[in-house]
């Protein structure tokens, strides 16, 4: 196989595979391949040393801040993927184990290891090394009467530094998962807090008024206005676990915020006898996990106003996103308008403006000329933002 094949067979090999497989950084067992991974790599060490006229390969990988220990013995390197025979009767790299001596000191050296056969193969040991941070060896036997040319060498080096990369690329991509998934759950909990923690709490104190009244013996006219408020406030939590559970299904389940306000416009319309349109002109703008939900929040509580006290039969979410970095909502309806039906939702209406504050944004309720009611949100995402901006929405 030519050399240029090679690079080739590493690239179309490795890019996904060392993705799935190699995550650094976390606990040994992640290093586990099944039979096909293996099967790869294995056949990537075969192609290299029938192109090199070497024998056996072997790829080792470790934690690199494991590799400052091989020399205490408390540590050792985790064999990938090897063509080496089990059933050589010469000694090899790892009998007995012998990673300092392999990892070395992040540079390109020959390994002579004590054999039974003194004409067996010495050890040609390549760092697998990125950026300074050495994961691993890339690992051949070289026949004693073999001499490694100075381009083979570079070549070793040229894929090994291919690995590390990919092994990188891995890490980081793991890194940025873990981060999300954490940012996540922060969303979740602020979320349970600002909305479900607040109505339990509402109830709380409805109930010791309750308990007030009782104990004092009050008027049955008094404790029925009490056991309302507390229907009234149950009904609410229960409506915004509901909306939490949605908008988290949505959120975390779907590629894209594109999708969730797809599914979001529908799930209104087929609710009822309004027809909702969605304009969404976000393009590639960028949110954070709290910012995509605090926005699927605001529209989801403005279409179900719509759909539930506008009496409107037509309604459309209209998405732009600006130059200046500004992000505009708007949720237009040609129903009957805010002021019929304002205090049937004041609470909803006092939520939806604490999520625009909470985005650094405003939210304006505005009478239509030509009828019905426009919810209008301003807000600039958190890695546009500045100061000045901030300011201008007032």
């Amino acid at each position: 196989m030519k050399p240029c094949c090679i690079f080739f067979v590493v690239r179309s090999r490795l890019n996904y595979e060392w993705q799935t497989a190699s995550t650094i950084g976390t606990n040994r067992p992640h290093f586990a391949l099944h039979g096909g991974q293996r099967s790869t790599y294995n056949t990537l060490l075969s192609d290299i040393a029938e192109m090199m006229g070497v024998s056996s390969g072997t790829i080792c990988l470790a934690d690199p801040e494991d590799v400052a220990k091989f020399e205490y013995g408390k540590r050792g390197a985790y064999k990938i993927a090897t063509t080496r025979d089990p059933n050589s009767v010469d000694l090899g790299t790892c009998t007995p184990p012998n990673c300092g001596s392999c990892f070395g000191n992040c540079d390109t050296h020959f390994i002579e290891l004590a054999k039974e056969n003194p004409q067996s193969d010495n050890i040609i040991s390549i760092p697998i090394l990125d950026k300074g941070t050495q994961y691993g060896v890339l690992l051949f036997e070289i026949p004693k009467e073999k001499h490694v040319e100075e381009w083979e060498k570079r070549l070793l080096e040229s894929i090994a530094s291919h690995i590390a990369i990919a092994i990188n690329i891995a890490r980081s991509t793991n890194q940025d998962r873990r981060l999300s998934l954490l940012e996540e759950r922060t969303v979740i909990a602020r979320e349970l807090h600002d909305s479900l923690a607040q109505s339990l709490s509402y109830m709380k104190i409805q109930v010791s008024r309750l308990d007030h009244e009782i104990s004092n013996n009050s008027s049955g006219e008094s404790q029925g206005k009490i056991v309302s408020e507390l229907r009234q406030g149950l009904n609410s939590a229960y409506r915004e676990l509901r909306e939490l559970l949605t908008t988290f299904r949505l959120s975390i389940v779907d590629t894209d915020l594109a999708h969730a306000l797809e599914d979001t416009t529908n799930e209104f319309s087929e609710r009822g006898a309004t027809s909702i349109m969605l304009n969404n002109q976000l393009g590639g703008c960028s949110l954070t996990a709290n910012e995509e939900v605090n926005l699927l929040q605001i529209i989801r509580e403005a279409l179900s106003n719509v759909v539930q006290h506008a009496n409107a039969s037509h309604a459309d979410v209209n998405l732009q996103h600006d130059t200046y970095g500004y992000v505009t909502v708007q949720i237009n309806d040609n129903g009957v308008g805010i002021n019929a039906s304002g205090k049937r939702h004041h609470y909803g209406l006092a939520i939806m403006k604490e999520r625009a504050r909470s985005l650094g944004g405003k939210l304006r309720i505005i009478p239509r000329g030509s009828g019905g009611t426009r919810v209008e949100l301003i807000f600039t995402p958190s890695h546009r933002a500045t100061a000045n901006q901030v300011s201008n929405y007032e």
